[in-house]
Order: structure tokens, then sequence, then C-alpha cells
């Protein structure tokens, strides 16, 4: 299996602690605890991004060791859109967290068959941009099998 890389046109979202709703459930002969219902635009993101990655999903899932690259590319702000800013792409120091916004989106991928547990991601680099001039809000996604001799001989077995 080789490298997988794709670009997604979406802004990217920490969707880890959005706003969402609890119930307290019982079941019967159990003992009650609180359940946390994702808000409807969570899942709406959710959605969307498994729908936009589903053409680069590899054929079988994953397995062994995984590295994986996620560079996240924010909208430019307007203070940035002025003459003296750097044209090129700017990293972004500000919320949301790096963790949050990859938590979520690595949810999406296992969900989604790219691999089989994310236990599996070894070697990870996380990015964080605003964009360049006239570039827009985007996920790009590399994903490499650290050894791919072990993942071919895995799927023979």
């Amino acid at each position: 299996m080789s490298r997988i890389a794709f670009r997604i046109k979406i802004e990217p979202k920490s969707l880890q602690f959005s706003a969402s709703r609890e119930r307290i459930v019982q079941p019967k002969g159990k003992p009650a605890f609180i359940h946390h219902f994702k808000d409807r635009e969570a899942e709406a993101h959710e959605r969307a991004v498994a729908t936009l990655c589903a053409p680069h999903r590899p054929s079988t899932p994953l397995l062994g060791p995984i590295g994986v690259t996620f560079t996240y590319v924010f909208e430019r702000p307007q203070y940035l859109q002025t003459a003296k800013a750097a044209p090129g792409r700017i990293p972004k120091d500000s919320r949301p967290d790096l963790t949050n916004i990859t938590k979520s989106f690595e949810d999406v991928l296992t969900r989604a068959g790219f691999w089989k547990d994310d236990g599996q991601l070894c070697d990870k680099r996380e990015l964080k941009f605003y964009a360049a001039r006239g570039e827009s809000a985007c996920i790009e996604v590399a994903i490499e099998p650290l050894y791919p001799d072990l993942h071919a001989q895995a799927t023979l077995l």
C-alpha cells in the first residue's frame, strides 16, 4: 500500500466541545448515566467531511503502524488582507486547538474506514495556517503505512 494524499475544501472545525445535548439514560437493570448527543451542526460537518474524504479511502482499511500529516488551512482574516501581510500561508496561533481539530478528524477517518483504529497512528504531524492570498479554507491529508511490507503480509492472512 502506498501513500494516500488528498485535499478537501472545507473549513476545519473542532467538534470536541461543540454544543451538545445531554440526556440521563437508565437502561433496565443498569445504573443511570449521562449520554451526550452532538448538536446538528457538528453532525452535519462530520457527514460533510466523511463525504469529501470517501473517494480517497483505501479499498481495505490500513493495517499496522501509520504515519499521518494533517494540514488545516483557515480562511485569512480581514486584518491579514493588507499589502504588508505576507502573501503565503501564515501560521495560525489561535483557537481552535490543534489537538481538538485532529481528534474530531481522526474519528471521522476511522469511521470512514481509512484504518481499523486510530491507535495505529504512530507518527503524526499537525499544522495550522491561515490561507495564502487567493487560497480557500481546506484540510490536506497525507497517510502513509510506516511498514508497507507488514501491511501487505497482513492483508494476505
